[in-house]
């Protein structure tokens, strides 16, 4: 494995790469509850790559370019999938490689996955991981989380608001199912329902 600094991005390649691992069924085609909706992340990814490389003032005169991978759905405690991909996407390419891992939505995944991505000096995006293990600095030395718009979150969120000055706030809310609908409504009505605070909030539904 490289060295456990962060990968340099250099400026001469003109393509920044990072891997893209996503929840999906396992070699054996399982899956747990319904956690496996890889695909739908990997198709709002590329939208996202798409847009970025259009823009003229993010990444200027660099093209974004995203490696599709996966890994275990939510609940199932190997990660054998995503290992694997890791090693043939990410830190065992020929060429420059990847300079970070997005993704890693499942905790039960990226408490395997992140310690090695670490340790090739690549920087770990996840969309979730809120398990107290994953602030293991030592172990998970460039893993950052996103947290989702949850009722468990409101007052670290609105906290970051104040702290900021934040008066437009994005929330792309899930209407998919009743789960992700509920949190991210019971958040909204906490913003609404704080006194001195001017917050307008632009919804999206994915």
């Amino acid at each position: 494995l490289r060295g456990s600094e962060p990968q340099e991005i250099h400026s001469e390649e003109k393509v920044i790469r990072f891997l893209a691992l996503v929840q999906w069924r396992d070699e054996f085609n399982r899956t747990h509850s319904g956690w496996d909706t890889g695909p739908d992340m990997l198709a709002a990814g590329r939208v996202a790559v798409q847009e970025i490389n259009n823009r003229t003032d993010i990444l200027t005169n660099y093209t974004l370019e995203m490696i599709e991978g996966r890994h275990e759905a939510c609940g199932l405690t190997e990660a054998n999938l995503g290992i694997k991909e890791l090693a043939s996407k990410g830190i065992g390419r020929e060429d420059l490689g990847v300079v970070a891992v997005l993704g890693l939505f499942c905790s039960t995944s990226a408490q395997h996955i992140a310690p090695v991505a670490g340790r090739a000096g690549l920087i770990q995006l996840s969309a979730a991981n809120s398990p107290l293990f994953s602030s293991d600095l030592p172990k998970f030395p460039h893993l950052w989380r996103t947290l989702v718009s949850a009722k468990a979150y409101a007052d670290m969120m609105l906290s970051l608001m104040r702290r900021f000055g934040w008066e437009r706030v994005g929330l792309v809310q899930d209407l998919n199912t009743l789960f992700h609908s509920g949190i991210a409504e019971s958040f909204v009505d906490l913003i609404n329902g704080t006194k001195g605070d001017t917050i307008s909030l632009i919804m999206v539904a994915s």
